[in-house]
């Protein structure tokens, strides 16, 4: 059995979905990216990274594009940040049989380091996943609308402090509502 990128990526994401306070990372933003590993005898070092919207910091104006105040009456949220998170953990089993098959019987875990990149909207590396994440407002996209059309008077346009690349996806939820 030999490990790979997309496996170990697989197996992060169900660590993370497994996890109480980290499920919402795996469940709404992009998927986790394995950038290397490097696998000795019944060590495990992987590289990884994963975008952050901030959501989790749900009193801070700072990362939110709408008055977070007046979001919340809409029970949505947007941000005005993403974070690149991008982790390097090392991970230990009593076997290196257990280690390739990336067994639940881990004996240890090392959060080795932790770098957080800021991004905005209109940031090329944000750029490629925007339609994924717009996409995933499914379940908000209702109350997304009623906010922009009660609030900010969308029906007669978007308010100046919405980045440009967003402008034709919150027009097309405003259609879609009105």
């Amino acid at each position: 059995m030999r490990l790979n990128k997309e496996k170990i990526a697989k197996w992060i994401s169900q660590r993370f979905a497994d996890d109480y306070f980290k499920f919402y990372l795996v469940s709404h933003c992009a998927e986790i990216e394995v950038e290397s590993y490097q696998q000795e005898d019944a060590e495990l070092t992987v590289v990884y990274n994963y975008w952050d919207d901030g959501q989790y910091a749900s009193d801070c104006q700072d990362y939110f594009l709408f008055d977070i105040k007046v979001a919340s009456n809409y029970g949505v949220n947007f941000p005005k940040v993403f974070q690149l998170i991008r982790c390097t953990d090392k991970y230990g089993w009593s076997t290196s049989e257990d280690c390739l098959a990336l067994s639940e019987n881990l004996i240890d875990l090392e959060e080795v380091d932790v770098e957080v990149e800021i991004y905005h909207w209109g940031d090329p590396e944000v750029e490629q996943f925007i339609e994924h994440y717009v996409s995933n407002l499914d379940l908000e996209k209702e109350d997304f609308a009623e906010m922009l059309i009660e609030a900010y008077d969308a029906k007669n346009g978007l308010p100046s402090f919405v980045p440009g690349c967003l402008v034709p996806h919150f027009e097309k939820i405003v259609a879609e509502y009105s």
